[in-house]
């Protein structure tokens, strides 16, 4: 048994997640500033969350591609395919979190605080995920 143990914690404890971890927390931070800021000049949630968004993307592209995941291809054929998966799987996570915050919020009575934070855990697991693929190593 703790041989499966071990296996379970090289796989989810290595340099790869733990840097991920921290941009992923660096991302989070950044869209959250970046919504209360707008929110607070008066945009609307709406703007608020699609500027936040598209701070974090502007963000987190890069660094996922360079720090976390290794990618150093700039070639313009890489980089847009990249870019579009990328976007692509932020923009699907964006709708189910949306989705799972007015779930949560409006029809489950969740605190606003409490539902964010749960599903922005899901939300940084699922971008994982995804970008574990779009980031994937070529075979040479």
């Amino acid at each position: 048994m703790s041989e499966k143990i071990k296996k379970l914690w090289k796989l989810l404890v290595n340099r790869e997640t733990i840097v991920y971890l921290v941009f992923g927390v660096l991302t989070t931070v950044i869209s959250y500033v970046v919504f209360n800021v707008c929110f607070g000049r008066g945009l609307g949630t709406g703007w608020s969350n699609t500027i936040s968004f598209i701070a974090a993307i502007i963000f987190a592209y890069p660094t996922n591609k360079v720090f976390v995941f290794d990618s150093r291809s700039w070639d313009i054929k890489t980089v847009a395919l990249e870019l579009a998966s990328f976007i692509g799987a932020r923009l699907f996570s964006f709708f189910l979190e949306t989705g799972a915050l007015y779930l949560l919020i409006n029809k489950l009575g969740v605190r606003y605080y409490f539902a964010k934070i749960i599903t922005s855990v899901v939300v940084v697991i699922l971008n994982y995920i995804f970008s574990k693929f779009i980031f994937r190593k070529k075979k040479q």
